[in-house]
């Protein structure tokens, strides 16, 4: 059988792509064609329609059949194509739905999540309790952070935070270029992991320790650093 011949039999599942076409153009759905054609069995047959008359595009091409024949399997799979790959219209909800309920639940539903979550807080709360407890744990706030450091810390909120939009901005962005580089850094590392866990473990360490110092009744500036 030669190809001609073979492509003029498949001529039907042309007509048929070309009934789903007009059908999803319409209304975007595939059971605009017929009730066979509802839900998941019209996309799975659309799709191998498709893949079938892109197979018939290819031969017709290779064994130079009719030029007419070539035109129209091009605009066929030229249609298929965008109603296949289409962009979907904005929807306000469906932003909403992906934002707020879509992004995080697949986020937290990742195990790395979960795990990076656990040690950062997990650490964070430790710390921030040892470097409280004074009495208990006297040194602990200086090894971890330093006497320097936290010298620095107390004579930076000694007075109170001027409430400024310069300042709040000047604030934000220091916070924002911190974050994304732990952020860049655990991306890099994350191929080792063991990087990236210690990263991510002094980082609640250190924070956690500083907020727990801070805390601390004979600690000048604690108020005002909690409220900045």
């Amino acid at each position: 059988m030669n190809i001609a011949k073979l492509l003029e039999k498949r001529r039907s599942n042309w007509d048929e792509l070309e009934q789903l076409c007009e059908a999803m153009e319409v209304s975007g759905k595939t059971v605009k064609a017929g009730e066979r054609y509802r839900g998941a069995q019209g996309v799975v047959r659309f799709a191998s329609l498709y893949r079938g008359v892109c197979a018939d595009l290819a031969l017709a091409d290779a064994y130079h059949l009719p030029p007419a024949t070539v035109t129209y399997l091009h605009r066929l799979v030229a249609r298929a194509h965008n109603q296949l790959y289409r962009s979907g219209k904005f929807s306000a909800v469906g932003f909403f739905d992906l934002i707020f309920r879509d992004a995080p639940r697949q986020i937290f539903a990742d195990p790395c999540v979960r795990i990076a979550t656990i040690v950062f807080f997990g650490l964070f709360g430790l710390s921030m309790y040892l470097g409280y407890q004074q009495t208990l744990f006297p040194e602990f706030a200086d090894n971890v952070v330093g006497t320097d450091q936290l010298h620095s810390l107390e004579q930076m909120y000694e007075q109170r935070i001027d409430g400024s939009l310069d300042h709040y901005v000047t604030m934000s962005g220091f916070y924002i270029m911190h974050n994304t580089g732990i952020g860049l850094q655990c991306f890099a590392y994350g191929i080792l992991l063991i990087p990236c866990l210690y990263i991510l473990a002094y980082n609640g360490v250190a924070l956690g320790t500083m907020f727990g110092y801070m805390a601390r009744e004979d600690v000048g500036g604690s108020d005002n650093f909690f409220i900045s």
